[in-house]
């Protein structure tokens, strides 16, 4: 960029992107202007002249808010000097949201909408002189959808500005991430995909703005157009892409052409068809993938499938973390089908409905059996339920349920490099039968920082079943037998436990370390700092304890976790007075020290 303070017609073209479209916003900006903010007057003026002051503000102003038009403000700082035009055009056209602003350097685009080049004596190169100027500032494109998007651009003019002489080869040759937000049947924001081809080009996104959950898919609907046209130009041309995420219908061209992709690192892939393993088995083609995210609602299930053996490492060896969201019997499908190798270390399982209990073992084997080494590990339920056109059938392999019944429990008590365990908004039943699984796998987890239990309340609370079996859930003193004993390392812990328990245990002995574990050592203390303590739904008037009560258990998390500094529940009125007791023993152990001192 030239050192030379820019015409008049880039600097109001500048402030006219930062206005988003409309042209002239800002044409009080004169060269005068800009000339005029050079003179230095002094300390403040010096201060002015610094390069490194407006990145500074850009940030400032970037934290406040994206939505407040922090651009129009930084549009009108710019014309204090040349040192703040050019340290901050940058800034500006990093990142937009349409492709209007910086058509409209070209020379011809000079009305309201594009007409063309046809009405303009084009001289070449030299026309494309103040595009290519702010093109390369261009890092990321995000273009939001609304049902009012129009099209700006016609096809005829689009062939025509992709076939102009001694146009630039790549239009953007820093373009690191291209976001679509799309409509099916609407007109879509960019003109045309080919715009946005550059080597450089890292991340591509393509989501419909409708999903699954709130649209009728049906097998009659079909990727777009404009993207089956795309990819083949993808992997010829963007050769350092790594990262792609995709949502709506999905046909076999549309997978076919995807894994083509094979520098790809990264694959999201959300499908709003009924389809069946045909995609998991194309994931194979990608030699260099790490990370899988993949939502298959309506994958076509079939039972008998989950009987198939999988053979541990015969799958993607380079992947590293996988999250899946289907049905439970489609999970079954999943893991037969990817058979993730020995380096994964993160597994997210999502269910679209809720499962058995058996079928919830079953599961959870296929995945953990051939991956003993996860350093990450979830099972979130949505409750969402949607009609499958495919029957899953009977799963008549009793030994295969009967094999998960038994070994799921072995196999997470395994999991020794866990560090981080989340079992979120599961169906009361099937937290009852799994809550002793990691109750007792627990301390087995030298290394977990985190772990959250947590219960969808709304499906009910356990407590008040007529004729219930005891209930599972632990009391208080599990903190101190299995958190602080055997989990030393642990930061984070939300739970489910046992009211009745919490209400009577006797918390007046002291821990020690004779017993399952030794906890902290002495030179130490636990380093737990955020606790949650469910038990139901949040009922006030039923859960309620005494005021000397709410002080033994503040004393009691007190003398365990000193560093303890958001405690909560699912009964938040009563455990923020716990809490404010606790922050003052907190405060008074403080005191004691500084006397001792």
């Amino acid at each position: 960029m030239s050192d030379s303070v820019p015409d008049k017609p880039c600097a109001a073209v500048l402030a006219d992107q930062s206005a988003g479209a409309n042209p002239g916003r800002h044409a009080e900006v004169t060269v005068a202007e800009v000339g005029q903010a050079t003179r230095s007057e002094g300390p403040v003026q010096q201060v002015l002249l610094s390069q490194d002051i407006l990145p500074e503000i850009v940030a400032c102003l970037e934290e406040v808010s994206e939505a407040t038009r922090w651009k129009d403000v930084i549009a009108r700082l710019l014309v204090t000097n040349k040192a703040f035009f050019h340290a901050g055009i940058g800034s500006l056209w990093k990142s937009l949201d349409s492709l209007v602003p910086i058509f409209r350097l070209l020379p011809w685009f000079t009305t309201q909408s594009y007409t063309g080049v046809w009405l303009f004596k084009y001289s070449g190169a030299d026309d494309w002189a103040r595009f290519n100027l702010y093109s390369p500032c261009i890092r990321r494109f995000s273009f939001p959808q609304t049902y009012e998007a129009t099209e700006w651009m016609k096809p005829p003019q689009i062939v025509e500005l992709l076939t102009l002489p001694e146009r630039p080869t790549h239009l953007f040759p820093n373009l690191h991430h291209v976001s679509i937000w799309y409509i099916p049947d609407v007109v879509t924001p960019v003109p045309s995909l080919f715009f946005l081809v550059s080597p450089s080009l890292r991340t591509f996104e393509f989501l419909e703005v409708d999903s699954w959950r709130n649209s009728a898919a049906t097998n009659d609907a079909m990727p777009s157009d404009d993207l089956l046209t795309i990819l083949p130009r993808l992997y010829t041309s963007c050769s350092n892409i790594v990262s792609f995420s995709y949502s709506g219908p999905t046909n076999d061209t549309l997978i076919l052409l995807l894994f083509q992709l094979k520098s790809l690192k990264r694959i999201r892939l959300s499908s709003t068809s009924r389809l069946d393993t045909f995609i998991l088995r194309c994931l194979h083609q990608l030699p260099l993938v790490e990370e899988i995210d993949i939502e298959l609602p309506l994958l076509h299930a079939n039972a008998a499938e989950w009987a198939t053996p999988t053979t541990p490492g015969s799958g993607l060896s380079t992947l590293r973390a996988l999250t899946v969201f289907t049905t439970p019997f489609g999970h079954g499908r999943t893991v037969c089908s990817l058979a993730p190798g020995p380096h994964l270390r993160e597994l997210c399982l999502r269910f679209l409905t809720s499962p058995l209990i058996q079928l919830f073992k079953l599961c959870g084997l296929s995945y953990l059996e051939p991956n003993p080494n996860l350093e990450k590990l979830s099972f979130e339920f949505s409750g969402q339920h949607v009609h499958l056109s495919s029957d899953p059938g009977v799963l008549d392999t009793a030994l295969e349920l009967l094999r998960g019944q038994e070994m799921f429990p072995v196999l997470m008590n395994n999991l020794k490099s866990i560090q981080q365990f989340r079992f979120t908004d599961a169906p009361r039943d099937l937290a009852i039968a799994i809550c002793p699984i990691v109750t007792r796998a627990m301390p087995f987890w030298k290394g977990v920082t985190c772990v959250t239990f947590r219960i969808d309340l709304s499906t009910g609370d356990p407590s008040t079943d007529v004729g219930r079996s005891p209930d599972p859930f632990p009391g208080l003193l599990f903190l101190v037998s299995t958190v602080w004993k055997c989990c030393p390392k642990l930061q984070e812990f939300e739970y489910h436990f046992n009211w009745d328990l919490i209400a009577g245990e006797n918390l007046t002995a002291p821990p020690t370390n004779s017993t399952q574990g030794q906890g902290p050592t002495t030179n130490s203390c636990h380093p737990l700092r955020r606790l949650w303590i469910n038990t139901g739904a949040a009922d006030i008037t039923r859960f309620t304890l005494s005021p000397s009560r709410k002080a033994d258990i503040a004393m009691f998390l007190d003398r365990l976790f000193p560093k303890l500094n958001d405690l909560g529940g699912s009964v938040g009125e009563l455990w923020d007075d716990v809490r404010i007791l606790v922050k003052e023993f907190q405060m008074q152990r403080i005191r004691v020290g500084r006397t001792e001192d």
